[in-house]
């Protein structure tokens, strides 16, 4: 005669801790030398000289498999850690990955910052919080299309997109997004044409009081259609200082402009929002480029 063997629910879960606690932890993350990023569960045995084996199920991913990856297709992987880290974003920060881990990059570019300007930075949300996601469906013009902050409302006013922030911010102070085109230069340089664009907003300091600073400037970067250049600035107005995040997009037709602003008290906090939708800007012009069409040669520094 069988015996049947009631365990409580306190043994049971006694028992599976027990053998939880005996099983080694593993993880693992690898990315790929062309950008893609896997995770799963990586064994110190099975990483050798030449070649190392990821394994699943791993959290998310709950099917049985395994891959066996040469090391030459890695440009880096970490076994204790299931995202990119800190490590890999100090020796990699300019590489191509895959978008999804632009989030992870921003943070991190956000606490060098904070690190290197010796004050502490807020951060509200997570991407995946209210403030940190985009809605899905595109505001379109003729000329691009861009991803509003989920949330936010919209307007056009004289070709200018406007999004505002939902959430009155310091003294009321609304973040606000503007994205808008106008006619290219073509005579011009790439180069003169960034050049005219700088002195334009740095009229934005002119008057009693005011004050306006490039505080980052990035170097002009190829696109498909011709070239775009990030910039970080300050404006000031009485007691209030506004960062803007700025991104120019030369084009051959049009020049193409976004700038994201926030009070500086705030600015850190919402970073990572506005270069998610800085980067779901779409040019359609480029869109329109022949494919496999190369943008012109980088303009002397």
């Amino acid at each position: 005669m069988k015996r049947r063997v009631k365990l409580s629910v306190g043994a049971t879960l006694v028992a599976i801790g027990v053998v939880a606690a005996a099983a080694p932890s593993e993880a693992g993350v690898i990315v790929l030398k062309n950008g893609e990023v896997l995770i799963g569960r990586i064994r110190a045995d099975e990483d050798t000289q030449e070649e190392l084996i990821m394994r699943w199920p791993y959290k998310e991913r709950t099917d049985r498999g395994e891959i066996k990856i040469p090391k030459f297709r890695i440009r880096w992987y970490d076994r204790d850690a299931d995202e990119p880290t800190d490590a890999y974003w100090e020796k990699y920060e300019n590489e191509n990955i895959d978008s999804k881990w632009m989030p992870s990059l921003e943070k991190w570019r956000i606490r060098r910052r904070s690190a290197t300007e010796g004050h502490d930075v807020l951060v509200f949300e997570g991407f995946d919080g209210p403030r940190g996601k985009l809605s899905p469906v595109p505001v379109q013009t003729s000329d691009f299309e861009v991803r509003k902050p989920d949330g936010w409302s919209s307007s056009n006013e004289d070709g200018i997109i406007i999004f505002t922030s939902d959430q009155a911010g310091v003294d009321g102070y609304r973040a606000r997004i503007h994205v808008f085109a106008v006619p290219s230069l073509p005579k011009e340089s790439t180069e003169t044409q960034a050049g005219w664009v700088q002195r334009e907003i740095a009229r934005l300091g002119l008057g009693d009081g005011n004050k306006f600073e490039v505080r980052e400037s990035g170097r002009l970067k190829p696109a498909r259609g011709g070239f775009d250049q990030e910039l970080l600035t300050s404006t000031t107005r009485g007691e209030r200082t506004v960062f803007s995040l700025r991104q120019v997009s030369f084009r051959d037709k049009k020049t193409y402009f976004f700038a994201a602003y926030a009070d500086e008290r705030e600015f850190s906090g919402l970073e990572i929002l506005f270069k998610a939708c800085m980067r779901s800007l779409q040019i359609l012009e480029d869109q329109r480029a022949p494919a496999g069409a190369t943008p012109p040669p980088a303009p002397p520094r």
